[in-house]
């Protein structure tokens, strides 16, 4: 049976007819697999609110490039295709082919690595372990991240030999584009992938300082594209105001958990300091922050100085060091990277030579030290930046190897990948299931939107999270035909006051007004039997009404949809009855 797969792996390497054009077609038939069983979904709602975003819809009043976590020039790319027709999944279709490029670029540098049968079983495993989770859970961190991995693969995957038969001006071509447009979706991935791969530059530069030189105009070139990339975008945003200062303050407490690195002590003296009630905390923490007097520009200044001095603290930077070394996420990823890379290093000798391998161990080593400190100094999404700097470690030590040589029955590898096929199929199998499901849950939701949308305004707390892990064709489009206003990362924005003014809030203060009848509020909530309206959230806007307008009342149920094992609940906000004299 092995020997019959080989023979047929061999036939299939020939009729390609090339290097590249065997990488694309092992990919094609890959991708086609998983895309035939599965429909991709959204792993995060950030997504999906670009989409939004893109389309003209929410707080848009058409479609706009300020896509807020990419750059704003491939935002106006999205945008004008969305105004050539928005029902297209054009957000989709780029990411899907994004990481079909990318995946196969990396295949191709693998192989010009290893040879074709060697690198075609690690490919194998690394797509079925990684690639796969990264085609049914779409994110475009996730993807910047890929994309960078695969530049840097293409641009230095043959340092030892300088292979100067194929076409490098092409090669150049196809690294800068790579880079640039992983700049473009996510800035921070690639300057995260760049500082992982820094220790093999240094590397590669002190065995063939020749070949880096070379390649050193390219790099320069890409750098300069990004950084002029990166200015661009900051500019723009200056038509907004003070936006993007404001969100990196944003960001500060409710991306990266400011007033939890805080002792109790120092969160009384910051909250004195902004003379805000603890409960005025608990809601900015949970997205709550549509008022532009208690969060005002000034307060937010306030907390980022305060929490930054506080957590260069050797204290602190020890509890950030555990914290980061007890995280659930960190070991799920962790786990992956430990055994591929023991499956490298302890099943494939580099080359049978004692000297070469602790090299490539060291260097991986000051990689992974690498890896912690950034963790720690640099504030980043912990989930998915994370993830893509662990494969990014997985992949680079693949140009530590110049020859594989197995032990033992190489029938064990084959029986390897066809384990991690057929685990990887029954989760396939198992996520289309649950999609379909999910897919016919989003139609109801968003039907229902849509016959009311006459009577009602539409308000999504916590910006795009209802739509979390949406199907990312059909039902993403469903979405385009509803009007909600994401109280998310736009809040306090230009735009989200645009909006407000339309819809007659004009100060801006939108929970003042939220005893509107016409208002309509989504959240999303575990499926529980305890009442939908005891919810922590609503308890925080309730207390938060009453502190600072002195108004008083409850929540009130008036629809719920059961979506992907969680419950999306329609509420609105009645005042309290004033007692009888």
């Amino acid at each position: 049976m092995i020997t019959l797969l080989k023979t047929y792996l061999e036939r299939f390497y020939k009729l390609a007819g090339s290097t590249m054009k065997y990488a694309f077609l092992v990919n094609f038939l890959l991708f086609g697999l998983v895309l035939l069983l599965v429909t991709p979904t959204y792993e995060t709602n950030d997504d999906v609110g670009m989409i939004i975003i893109e389309s003209g819809n929410s707080n848009m009043l058409e479609p706009s490039e300020y896509v807020l976590f990419s750059n704003i020039l491939l935002g106006k790319i999205l945008k004008n295709l969305n105004i050539i027709n928005n029902q297209i999944p054009w957000h989709t279709i780029y990411i899907i082919l994004a990481l079909f490029a990318s995946y196969s670029i990396l295949f191709y540098t693998l192989i010009k690595r290893l040879g074709y049968k060697y690198a075609t079983l690690f490919y194998v495993i690394i797509f079925f372990t990684y690639g796969v989770n990264s085609l049914i859970a779409l994110q475009f961190t996730k993807t910047a991240s890929i994309l960078a991995i695969s530049a840097y693969m293409l641009l230095f995957y043959d340092y030892k030999s300088d292979n100067q038969n194929e076409n490098i001006v092409v090669r150049y071509l196809v690294a800068v584009l790579l880079f640039v447009f992983s700049s473009l979706i996510r800035f921070d991935s690639f300057f995260l992938i760049s500082l992982i791969f820094s220790p093999v530059f240094f590397y590669i530069f002190f065995l063939n300082k020749v070949y880096l030189l070379k390649r050193f105009g390219i790099l320069v070139v890409s750098f300069f594209l990004i950084i002029a990339g990166f200015l661009y975008n900051n500019a723009a945003y200056k038509k907004w105001g003070n936006f993007m200062e404001y969100n990196v303050y944003r960001a500060t407490i409710v991306d990266y958990d400011a007033f939890e690195k805080l002792t109790d002590k120092e969160n009384k003296e910051l909250l004195q300091k902004v003379q805000w009630s603890e409960n005025d905390k608990k809601s900015i923490c949970s997205w709550f922050f549509a008022d532009s007097n208690v969060y005002s520009l000034e307060k937010l200044k306030i907390i980022h100085e305060y929490t930054n001095d506080k957590i260069t603290d050797k204290t602190h930077l020890l509890h950030l060091t555990v914290d980061l070394l007890k995280s659930k996420d960190l070991k799920k990823f962790a786990s992956k990277m430990f055994v591929l890379t023991l499956f490298l290093f302890f099943i494939a000798l580099i080359n049978g030579k004692k000297k070469e391998f602790i090299i490539s161990v060291t260097i991986l080593f000051i990689v992974a030290l690498l890896f912690i400190a950034i963790s720690i100094f640099y504030k980043v999404p912990p989930n998915r930046v994370l993830e893509g700097m662990l494969w990014a470690i997985v992949v680079f030590s693949f140009l530590l190897i110049d020859k594989i040589v197995l032990f033992g029955k190489k029938n064990y590898y084959y029986f390897l990948i066809f384990l991690i096929f057929a685990l990887n199929n029954i989760r396939i199998i198992k996520a289309d299931n649950n999609l379909r499901h999910n897919s016919g849950e989003y139609k109801n939701y968003v039907n229902w939107l849509i016959s009311n949308e006459e009577k009602y305004t539409y308000f999504s707390f916590k910006g795009a999270s209802c739509n979390e892990h949406i199907p990312a064709y059909s039902n993403v489009y469903q979405l385009h035909k509803t009007k909600i206003v994401s109280l998310g990362t736009l809040q306090n924005s230009p735009a989200m006051m645009s909006t407000l003014n339309k819809i007659g809030i004009k100060d801006g203060l939108l929970l003042k007004h939220l005893d509107n009848p016409n208002f309509v509020f989504l959240y999303k909530d575990k499926r529980v039997k305890s009442s939908v309206l005891e919810h922590p959230d609503l308890d925080n806007i309730l207390m938060f009404m009453k502190e600072h307008y002195g108004i008083t009342g409850h929540f009130k149920e008036i629809a719920s949809f059961p979506i992907n094992k969680m419950l999306v609940h329609a509420v609105q906000f009645e005042r309290d009855m004033a007692p009888a004299h």
